[in-house]
């Protein structure tokens, strides 16, 4: 069965980079640009996972992962955090004891690496 993957990130680029990389490697892949977007696709559509930008405006990452947490719906769904601005450990470290986060990694061109962390949270959460 096709696994459904939801991308809430500001970036146009990096959506569109994103729905093209895991639709090719057979994901249903639904991307919207803003936190509020976010919580709303996720609790329609209930994807197995999010990849989620930690930055975006009026609606910041950490809000969406507390969104989603107060919703039965969707507290289960494991949430990636992903950011291209430069974090120290203390931070990263606080975004993963939110229990719906599974990781939070820097954002590369390079999808390869996150591909192998959704295959490993999908096998596990």
């Amino acid at each position: 069965m096709e696994k459904k993957l939801l991308v809430i990130d500001d970036n146009d680029e990096y959506r569109g980079l994103m729905l093209q990389y895991f639709s090719g490697k057979g994901y249903i892949v639904d991307a919207v640009c803003s936190g509020r977007q976010g919580v709303e696709k996720a609790l329609l559509g209930r994807p197995d996972i999010i990849i989620l930008d930690a930055m975006m405006p009026r609606f910041s990452g950490v809000e969406v992962l507390r969104e989603l947490q107060v919703d039965e719906l969707t507290s289960s769904i494991p949430v990636l955090l992903v950011s291209g601005h430069a974090f120290d450990d203390g931070i990263k470290t606080l975004f993963c004891l939110e229990p719906n986060c599974a990781d939070f990694l820097p954002k590369s061109a390079d999808l390869a690496p996150l591909h192998r962390k959704i295959e490993e949270c999908l096998s596990k959460w």
